[in-house]
């Protein structure tokens, strides 16, 4: 059944790491590899499904889902359509494809639902339509009131693995278990074997030895707690079996307690790397890191560890080298112990930077490294993990982060890092925030210098931008550093609301943006100068200016932050005062319009201006 719907847009997101057959457009369909409502463990697990459309049209998405679990009914097809750019929020994403007309049937105890979901545009876009899930559920006694969740990006459909990929990092414990899911992202059938791998023996489990997927189908697998042999900790091995077809594969690790997952995506098998940027090693009376190191090669490897602090520890950066032999699994519950640097449990400092991890043997086949960093309590934890940062960092002009919320149950973080190795290239980067409701730029733009092994997070951006929900732009604007970003979303309106539970939102690197044009723009009484280095404003009665380099938005629109004087009789010593200034502008062909406010003064008092490029007039300057 299809059914197409205009709904009012709320808010979307990313591309998952991992290999995959070939590049295609930006138009390309994508997937969610699982889309859910079960009641399990007595709590509710629903997913919240966002879309960002930062292009210049209303994008008409086209969906299909395949139902995996329970009696797999309802499969079927939808239309809906995301206004140019804003986002749409889906907060149960279940019930938004039955709004759609796709015939899923109501969730009980005994009758979950949940299957992929394949999304793609039906008019081409000049940039892409971020999409992410995220999974929460209403935590429980002793917890506090609010939510646990984990997210996770779409990826490309019809691509994926075709020979090997490998989970890592899972282990069963009386405070952790695992699950492990496998999908098909395409619509030709797929057979894949999936064995469980000891991270500390030679033990092994074949959990499924050939394990049939249809065209878009799902199955999970829950790693078990004792087997022949019983392995507490390792990774999964995901081989395809069948001649041809792709496959895909994630793990998650959940609290005994709190149900709250983080979400380690497949990498591929025997991808020879040697060094990895980890984007944040922290470190605080609430918060402790959790490094997981794997080598399932067939040769014994050393990892040298260089952590670089950008809060508090000054000097030099913390090292430290752990052995991990072949086919083996390291995970270290506390980084900070084994960097040398104690725990902070019971003191008052916090400490947060990036991780830089080398594998010292040149043929490390396959190594694994990521972390995930976990609230410090013994029992009922909350924790996001992340891996290393991607490897298009280097040459990435612009990156998004999709999906973000600061409203009534939820709020966002957003950190930027060079990930250069010291001593490397700085590098610096502006961030704008923009309104999933109106699609426009929200805010004033920030600018952030970063020194190589540098991490950033500037505190308050997303919710100081005054969006209830919306995505961040982050363009590199000086330096030849490699960079990355991230965002995370957190339970609770603010710090001691909610659980503050996290949820990882990776950059999303996609072309590069467009400058406002440079040089002259002008009109009567109004001259403008655009260059690198900002916005230069003189008319006949005041000047301003426009710090950084100034972007647009698929719209044509801008905003920025300055300074603003206005003018008249004797010039004064030291020139005429110049006040905080706050600018928005539209570009449309050439043709600029500028609206100044002044955030100090009453909200009344603004200048409007307009400007035609290529226009130099004279002025006629006020005495």
């Amino acid at each position: 059944m299809r059914k197409s719907a205009t709904l009012v847009a709320l808010g979307f997101a990313v591309a998952m790491n991992g290999p995959v057959a070939g590049a295609k457009p930006e138009d390309a369909c994508q997937l969610l590899p699982v889309v859910l409502d079960v009641e399990a463990s007595g709590t509710r697990y629903r997913t919240e499904i966002s879309f960002a459309n930062p292009n210049p049209d209303a994008q008409e998405m086209a969906v299909h889902y395949t139902a995996s679990l329970g009696s797999a009914e309802g499969t079927g097809d939808g239309q809906f359509s995301v206004p140019a750019g804003q986002q749409l929020l889906a907060a149960d994403g279940i019930e938004f494809l039955r709004q759609l007309g796709i015939g899923i049937p109501r969730t009980t105890p005994d009758t979950p639902q949940g299957g992929t979901l394949r999304i793609c545009r039906l008019n081409p876009g000049e940039g892409p339509v971020g999409v992410t899930a995220r999974i929460t559920s209403p935590t429980l006694p002793p917890s506090a009131p609010g939510s646990a969740g984990v997210s996770f990006p779409a990826v490309p459909a019809d691509e994926g693995f075709t020979a090997r990929a490998t989970v890592f990092g899972l282990r069963t414990s009386a405070l952790d278990r695992s699950n492990v899911a496998i999908y098909n992202p395409g619509a030709e059938p797929v057979s894949v074997k999936v064995t469980l791998v000891s991270g500390s023996s030679d033990g092994q489990v074949v959990l499924s030895a050939k394990e049939a997927l249809p065209g878009y189908g799902w199955k999970q697998f829950t790693i078990p707690s004792s087997g022949t042999p019983a392995i507490d900790q390792g990774y999964v091995l995901i081989e395809r079996v069948s001649s041809g077809g792709f496959f895909g594969a994630y793990g998650v690790v959940n609290d005994n307690d709190t149900n709250d997952g983080s979400f380690i995506p497949a990498v591929a098998e025997g991808d020879l790397r040697t060094s990895w940027t980890i984007p944040v090693l922290v470190d605080s009376p609430s918060y402790r890191s959790e490094l997981i190191l794997a080598n399932p090669g067939a040769t014994d490897a050393t990892f040298a560890l260089e952590y670089s602090d950008s809060i508090s520890r000054s000097g030099a950066p913390l090292s430290a080298t752990v052995p991990v032999p072949a086919h083996r699994q390291v995970i270290v519950p506390d980084a900070f112990e084994l960097l040398g640097a104690g725990p902070s449990a019971g003191g008052t400092e916090t400490s947060a930077g990036t991780l830089r991890v080398q594998a010292l043997e040149e043929q490390a086949h396959g190594a694994f490294v990521g972390v995930r960093v976990l609230t410090r309590q013994a029992r009922g934890r909350f924790g996001v993990f992340a891996s290393a940062v991607p490897s298009g960092a280097a040459g990435a002009a612009q990156g998004f982060l999709w999906g973000l919320r600061a409203d009534a149950r939820a709020r966002s973080n957003v950190a930027v890092l060079n990930a250069s190795a010291p001593p490397g290239e700085p590098v610096t980067l502006q961030l704008q925030a923009f309104d999933g409701a109106s699609g426009r730029p929200a805010g004033a733009p920030l600018t952030v210098g970063l020194e190589p092994g540098q991490w950033a997070q500037p505190g308050g951006f997303f919710a100081s931008s005054g969006a209830a929900d919306g995505y961040v732009r982050v363009v590199r604007i000086g330096g030849d550093g490699a960079w990355s970003a991230y965002g995370i979303v957190n339970d609770g309106a603010a710090p001691g609301l909610g659980t503050g539970d996290g949820s990882f939102i990776p950059v999303v690197f996609s072309g590069a943006p467009a400058a406002l044009p440079e040089g002259a723009w002008g009109d009567a009484g109004v001259r403008i100068w655009v260059d690198a280095a900002g916005v230069s404003i003189e008319t006949d009665c005041s000047h301003g200016s426009i710090s950084g380099p100034v972007f647009l938005d698929a719209q044509g629109r801008f905003n920025g932050e300055g300074t603003f004087a206005f003018e008249g009789g004797p010039t004064p010593v030291g020139g005429f005062p110049a006040e905080k200034a706050f600018y928005s502008g539209v570009v449309e062909k050439d043709q600029m319009t500028l609206t100044i406010t002044f955030p100090l003064s009453p909200a009344s008092r603004g200048v409007r201006l307009t400007a035609t490029r290529g226009v130099t007039p004279t002025l006629n300057k006020c005495l």
